[in-house]
């Protein structure tokens, strides 16, 4: 993420969601803001979730959301997004 927002008021917002196909929330896996650090770096982030009622064949939606204000620009970057289904 790089910001040139003067504030320090969490007003740019990248969140990430995980949903059924039919829309259904399952969780909010985060948010990150001009606010958040480091700064002008690559970050790993990593959620390893459980869910009871969710097997390979249920159909799962990832939802990224950004939201910005109009003053100072704030740039959010994703890379290699991946899914890994794992059997109990």
């Amino acid at each position: 993420m790089e910001t040139e927002e003067l504030t320090t008021a969490a007003v740019d917002t990248l969140d990430a969601t995980l949903t059924l196909a039919d829309g259904d929330v399952l969780t909010d896996l985060g948010t990150i803001s001009n606010t958040s650090s480091p700064q002008n770096t690559w970050v790993r982030e990593a959620s390893h979730l459980r869910f009871s009622g969710v097997n390979a064949s249920t159909s799962v939606q990832l939802h990224f959301r950004a939201t910005a204000n109009e003053s100072g620009l704030t740039d959010f970057h994703l890379d290699d997004v991946s899914f890994e289904l794992c059997s109990p």
